[in-house]
């Protein structure tokens, strides 16, 4: 089995209505070879600036997550984040996880800081 060669920071994201987009980098931890990564499998409320990227061995790629309120009520809302990616040849795959709290500001039970 290969080490993980595809280092992520952070892996898990909590988003809020005061945090509606967070940055993630995905580092090619291979000496060689450039690792094709696919973002993939979350939920519709949720965006990713660049599904598809590619890093160079030793390198690093940022890409923003951001939630899209549109279509949603007030509630608590999961996603899981597949990420397939290849390095010389081989495919392998990790998960990340996102949670989005959409608190109403109308509720009392929850203190704002005004």
């Amino acid at each position: 089995e290969l080490a993980p060669m595809l280092e992520v920071n952070p892996a898990s994201l909590n988003f809020s209505i005061d945090k509606k987009s967070e940055k993630v980098y995905f580092k090619n931890k291979s000496a060689t070879g450039d690792i094709t990564l696919n973002i993939e499998g979350f939920e519709s409320w949720l965006t990713v600036s660049s599904p598809t990227i590619t890093i160079p061995a030793r390198q690093q790629k940022e890409v923003t997550f951001s939630v899209d309120t549109k279509s949603l009520g007030y509630g608590v809302y999961p996603s899981k984040i597949i990420l397939n990616y290849r390095l010389n040849g081989v495919s392998d795959n990790t998960d990340m996880t996102a949670q989005f709290n959409y608190n109403n500001p109308q509720d009392p039970s929850i203190e704002t800081n005004a």
